[in-house]
């Protein structure tokens, strides 16, 4: 039950109560049993000699998300060298209007004499790093694509690992003493609140509820749960960090620094025994959610993706890592459903890269050959493509579907030719052909408008079969660089590569229609006269 934060701090100090459990648990004290290592699959190590580099270990960055678009993502130093970097990114609107919630944590360890030690770093506007956790950095292991940390201090081993709960906003961290006399754990959570390719600056803005294991902040519009369990003593005291450093974005030349909101801290025993369990979300944690129950589901969903036959560790790595790019997407605008479609998955679609790009038409039907016909995500695949056709208009797939609920952009000539490959990828690993049958109709109408002609003067020259497009303004290829309004490579025209898949699309329509029992004699001759021009 939250509580309105009072003037006063809590009375009760947890040091002394503390003094006296690591005295008592130090006597007792063994090495707590993993009972999650039996399904743990170590794809990286990082050995102390890159942990320790400070260069080295900002170099490297660390992945998970939560299949909605938001994620949870650093560096192996923990210090954050972008704005996108945060322990909790939400996607608002999946997979679009990401913010970055809770942006970082400080962590402290103190033994019982009161000494401090950290596990966290941060770098600061002048190049400053502080605290400088990472030189105490054992090694950091990836388990498919969530991070393992551990730390030596003072004799003991301390262990972090990261992951999300899948179909939610939420981040869990997770922290457990596997070897030394127990310790103090003090976490301070540093929140943002802001639009992912925003800074924040300034003070004010942020309200807050204490709660019996953290606090709920509210900001911007968003609410944020932090909790930390079990039994922590909560220390609210509101204070702002400033000029943090994104190095990144300095490179870049941007603005490259941030200031940051903090309610106050955290602390808990790390006893040998329990285990220290961090969520940060945008919901409040249901009732009976289970860190084992959590953990588990994470690793076997990497597991039931990685193909135990493939003899490359490589291949097995890249097809648990494509799972990252097929997410969920809230449709704003919802049109009529197509004939025949399945019943249950709800839209998908596949990000075009992390850590900023959303979904983009022509990279999710180049890449869903390989991302969504993996065994178990076939349904995945169905889902993308519906997602694509359904939003047919003048014979074209969207080429994006913009933060904000906006309607889809269409400025693509080649996104929809690759929906026929993606399509034929789709059919050779599945056999179903009532998928394609039923949105035959549909495809055809895509040479119709092709032939006829559709936006941006894209359409088929009939005097030699091939396809031609351009517009001023628009660059209309996957080369699409502009600098402002310029757009440096326009290639207005008949694009080799995008006759090659102009004639590709006739081909397979030729066959589909023939094997449907469709006329297909038009497509066959309007393939060869491309042929014969190109």
């Amino acid at each position: 039950m939250a509580r309105h934060l009072r003037a006063a701090d809590h009375a009760s100090s947890p040091i002394r109560r503390f003094h006296r459990r690591a005295r008592s648990a130090a006597r007792r004290h063994q090495d707590p049993p993993d009972d999650r290592a039996s399904v743990t699959t170590v794809a990286l190590h990082l050995d102390p000699q890159i942990c320790r580099n400070v260069e080295a270990a900002m170099g490297r960055e660390w992945l998970v998300t939560n299949g909605l678009g938001g994620y949870a993502s650093g560096t192996v130093a923990g210090v954050n060298t972008r704005r996108y970097h945060g322990l909790l990114v939400a996607s608002l609107s999946p997979p679009v209007q990401r913010m970055v919630l809770l942006a970082a944590l400080e962590e402290w360890l103190i033994v019982p004499d009161g000494e401090r030690q950290p596990l966290s770093a941060q770098e600061y506007w002048d190049g400053t790093v502080y605290p400088d956790g990472f030189r105490l950095l054992e090694g950091v292991d990836v388990d498919g694509m969530l991070p393992i940390f551990r730390w030596a201090v003072d004799g003991r081993i301390i262990e972090k690992r990261i992951w999300m709960d899948h179909g939610v906003s939420r981040t869990v961290l997770t922290y457990r003493l596997l070897a030394g006399p127990p310790l103090l754990l003090q976490l301070r959570p540093l929140f943002a609140h802001r639009d992912y390719h925003e800074q924040r600056h300034g003070q004010g803005g942020f309200d807050m509820a204490e709660s019996s294991d953290g606090w709920i902040i509210d900001a911007a519009g968003v609410r944020t749960h932090f909790d930390v369990r079990p039994s922590p003593v909560v220390r609210s005291r509101p204070d702002w960090y400033w000029r943090v450093l994104h190095r990144a974005e300095r490179d870049r030349g941007l603005d490259d620094e941030e200031d940051l909101f903090t309610p106050g801290t955290v602390e808990v025993a790390l006893d040998g025994q329990t285990e220290v369990v961090l969520l940060a979300g945008t919901d409040p944690v249901p009732h009976g959610w289970d860190v084992a129950t959590s953990w588990h589901a994470a690793q076997q969903r990497q597991h039931a993706l990685a193909d135990p036959s493939s003899e490359h560790p490589l291949a097995r790595q890249l097809v648990v890592a494509g799972e990252q790019f097929r997410v969920a997407r809230r449709m704003a605008i919802s049109p009529p459903p197509l004939a025949g479609e399945g019943q249950g998955g709800g839209a998908r679609t596949v990000i075009a890269g992390y850590h900023w790009f959303a979904d983009w038409g022509r990279d999710s039907m180049i890449s869903l050959p390989a991302l969504a016909t993996q065994p178990g995500s076939l349904w995945e695949a169905r889902a993308v493509l519906d997602t694509s056709i359904k939003y047919l208009d003048h014979g074209l797939i969207p080429n994006r579907f913009p933060d904000g609920g906006e309607q889809p952009e269409y400025n693509t000539i080649d996104a929809t030719l690759w929906l026929f490959q993606a399509l034929a990828a789709y059919l050779r690993a599945t056999g179903d052909w009532r998928f394609i049958t039923d949105r035959l109709e549909a495809l055809e109408g895509i040479i119709d408008w092709h032939v006829g002609g559709t936006r941006h003067n894209i359409g088929m020259d009939h005097r030699d079969g091939l396809l031609a497009g351009g517009e001023e303004g628009y660059a209309l290829t996957w080369m699409d660089a502009r600098v402002g309004d310029w757009v440096v490579t326009p290639r207005r025209g008949k694009p080799i590569e995008i006759n090659a898949l102009w004639y590709n699309a006739l081909r397979l329509t030729g066959d589909w229609c023939e094997r449907a029992m469709r006329p297909a004699g038009r497509y066959r001759q309007m393939a060869a006269q491309a042929h014969e021009s190109a």
